[in-house]
C-alpha cells in the first residue's frame, strides 16, 4: 500500500524479536531481514538497504546453500539493489551467475522472481550496452520479463510498468547508438503502456 512509515515500526519489532527468541539464522529472521532490505531499498536509503541484503545473502549461502530459492531471491535483490545504485557490470555478475538456476527455480507461481532477475539484468545490460548485439540481449531479457509480469500480475502492477518503463528506456539508448533505425517509436510505443 506504499505506507512505509506506518509498516516500519511493526517491521522493527519483528525483526528485533526473531533474532532475540529464534536467532540470527532462523529462516523468519533472514525473511524478516530482506524484508527490512526491501523496505529501505523502497525508502530509496540505498547503503541501509545494502548492509541487509549483504547480511541475508550471506546467511542464506551459509544456511541454505547457494541454489535454495531464498538464497537465489536474496542475489537478486542485491542485483536490484546495484542497479539502483548504477553499479551495473556488478549487477549483471552477480544475475548471470545464477541465471539457469533461477530459470528453473522459479516457475509457475513463482514466476515473479524470475521476471524480477530478468528485469534487472536487462537493465543492467541496457546501461552496458554499445553495439546492436548487446542492445538485443538486453531486449531479450526486458520482454521476457515483461510478458512473464503481464501474464502473472497484469497490465497494472507496478512490476509490468516497471518493465515497460525499462524496454522504452532501452530503445531510447539503442535510438541514440544506433539513430534512425526507429527504436525511438518503439520507446514511444512503450511509454504508453
Amino acid at each position: 500500500q506504499g505506507k512505509d512509515s506506518e509498516c516500519e515500526p511493526y517491521l522493527r519489532d519483528a525483526l528485533d524479536k526473531s533474532r532475540r527468541v529464534l536467532g540470527a539464522d532462523h529462516q523468519v529472521t533472514m525473511k524478516a531481514i530482506a524484508a527490512m532490505g526491501k523496505l529501505r531499498f523502497d525508502q530509496s536509503r540505498l547503503a541501509e538497504a545494502e548492509a541487509l541484503d549483504l547480511e541475508v545473502l550471506e546467511k542464506r549461502r551459509r544456511v541454505l546453500g547457494d541454489s535454495h530459492p531464498d538464497t537465489l531471491i536474496a542475489v537478486i535483490a542485491l542485483g536490484e539493489l546495484r542497479v539502483a545504485q548504477k553499479n551495473f557490470a556488478d549487477a549483471v555478475s552477480l544475475l548471470a551467475a545464477i541465471e539457469t538456476k533461477a530459470k528453473l527455480a522459479f516457475t509457475g507461481g513463482n514466476a515473479p522472481s524470475w521476471a524480477n532477475l530478468l528485469k534487472n539484468i536487462g537493465a543492467a545490460r541496457a546501461a552496458l550496452a554499445r553495439v546492436p548485439a548487446e542492445f538485443a540481449a538486453a531486449e531479450s531479457d526486458l520482454l521476457q520479463s515483461h510478458e512473464v509480469y503481464l501474464r502473472s500480475r497484469g497490465e497494472q502492477h507496478r512490476d509490468t510498468r516497471a518493465a515497460a518503463q525499462a524496454l522504452a528506456d532501452l530503445y531510447l539508448a539503442w535510438e541514440r547508438a544506433e539513430p534512425g533505425k526507429g527504436f525511438d517509436a518503439k520507446a514511444a510505443a512503450w511509454n504508453e503502456k
